[in-house]
């Protein structure tokens, strides 16, 4: 289906042909599009809002581990003399992060949505 939108003398305009008129929308349908549009930027606020705490759980998550390795080890400069350990562990919790989504993703048909961990 042809559709073609443009702004003219500041009206948005719309035509459906190449061969037609542009003819001003209607107050709504211009009300259909705002209110499309302001429903697909909350959606998007939504998940980028989640995925940046996700982000932020992640990185909780391997700061975490590195301290609990330098705990082990009894030294707080291990992992800063040492960046491939740090690359690894940082490699391993975010693999880990891969796998455990996949898990839930792939129990998401269990009646709960997710298997217990026994």
């Amino acid at each position: 289906m042809y559709k073609e939108e443009k702004v003219i003398n500041g009206v948005l305009c719309v035509r459906y042909r190449p061969d037609a008129e542009f003819v001003p929308y209607t107050l709504e349908e211009l009300t259909s599009k705002v209110v499309e549009y302001e429903s697909r930027i909350h959606y998007l606020e939504t998940v980028v809002g989640g995925m940046e705490i996700f982000e932020r759980v992640k990185m909780l998550i391997i700061e975490n581990t590195l301290f609990k390795v330098n705990t082990v080890f009894n030294n707080e400069d291990i992992i800063d003399m040492d960046e491939e350990l740090y690359n690894a562990i940082s490699e391993a919790v975010l693999l880990a992060f891969d796998i455990g989504k996949n898990d839930v993703n792939s129990n998401s048909n269990s009646e709960e949505g997710f298997d217990s961990f026994e």
